[in-house]
């Protein structure tokens, strides 16, 4: 092979290379845009579930469902996103009595809770969740359409429906897939 035909086949490797490069970035931009939300736990509002500090992945346009961990904006406009789970969905009356939530009428299982309702109550003699209804705090007999209700997993000590109200769709960034650290505690949900 020439001189020529060795630094033709050294460009078109170099092109096909930066092609290929260029081609990942701009699939990799797209999913992390379009496909994919990468989250930082800020705070103690889900703990045990999520802890401060750990990372999650959401996955965007999700039609949450009850029992979801939801990525949202923050209500107050900060520009901050939230993390918490989908007690109501469109439709859904919601109350809780004596750490019992009930949703339309029916008792919801929190298994998701672990030891931590039990735990709080034995140290404190409290209850974990306080009782309230929809209406007390919402004026709405029923979850509007388009809007959810979600409240941390550690109760005492988050700020969520039961403060600031319903959480519209168009806030949602998307359900949480997956924590992938610590990588000790990798948990898909």
């Amino acid at each position: 092979m020439n001189e020529m035909g060795a630094k033709a086949c050294m460009i078109k490797f170099f092109v096909r290379n930066i092609l290929a490069i260029v081609v990942s970035v701009a699939i990799l931009t797209l999913i992390f845009t379009k496909v994919i939300a990468n989250a930082k736990v800020v705070g103690d509002s889900m703990n045990t579930t999520l802890n401060a500090g750990d990372r999650v992945i959401a996955l965007r346009r999700s039609n949450p469902q009850r029992g979801d961990i939801v990525l949202f904006k923050a209500p107050d406009g900060s520009g901050q996103f939230y993390i918490k789970r989908v007690i109501g969905v469109p439709g859904d009356s919601i109350r809780m009595r004596n750490d019992v939530l009930y949703v339309n009428d029916q008792i919801q299982p929190e298994n998701y809770l672990g030891t931590a309702r039990t735990d709080y109550q034995q140290q404190t003699g409290n209850h974990y969740t306080g009782d309230f209804d929809l209406f007390t705090l919402t004026k709405r007999f029923n979850v509007p359409v388009n809007q959810f209700f979600v409240m941390g997993d550690n109760r005492p000590n988050s700020t969520d429906s039961r403060v600031f109200g319903f959480v519209s769709n168009a806030t949602i960034v998307g359900v949480v897939l997956v924590r992938y650290f610590p990588l000790t505690h990798i948990q898909l949900f």
